[in-house]
């Protein structure tokens, strides 16, 4: 079962200070002060990270009206109603955010040589 990242780390792009906003996939404009989740928030996704996680995943199953809207609220077919899945969908939407930097991240760098002849430095000084 995948292991919930450290919330300070979760959590850092959160600003109280300043708002700052970006745009997501579809072009929709966000404040990242909406990402910053509050101490209650934290402490719930501690306690039942793995519980949402299996919901989400479909890995358990609903067995409830509750989790059936749960996981229709981690699917973006309903609105987050209750503080369990407000947290849990500003924790899926801080994961969308950071997976998007990641990939724009790997975008900007430039390959790594993997053979040796893709280094013409080293063969010429060899």
């Amino acid at each position: 079962m995948a292991q919930l990242v450290d919330l300070q780390e979760v959590n850092y792009i959160a600003v109280p200070s300043q708002v700052f906003h970006f745009k997501l996939r579809g072009g929709l404009a966000m404040s990242k002060m909406s990402f910053q989740l509050t101490q209650k928030e934290k402490i719930l996704l501690q306690k039942h990270y793995e519980f949402y996680r299996s919901l989400e995943t479909g890995l358990r199953k609903s067995a409830t009206d509750a989790q059936a809207h749960f996981v229709a609220v981690c699917r973006g077919h309903a609105k987050a109603k209750t503080e369990h899945e407000i947290a849990y969908a500003k924790y899926i939407r801080i994961r969308a955010v950071r997976e998007q930097e990641k990939r724009a991240l790997a975008k900007a760098r430039p390959p790594v040589p993997l053979h040796e002849e893709e280094y013409p430095d080293l063969r010429q000084a060899a």
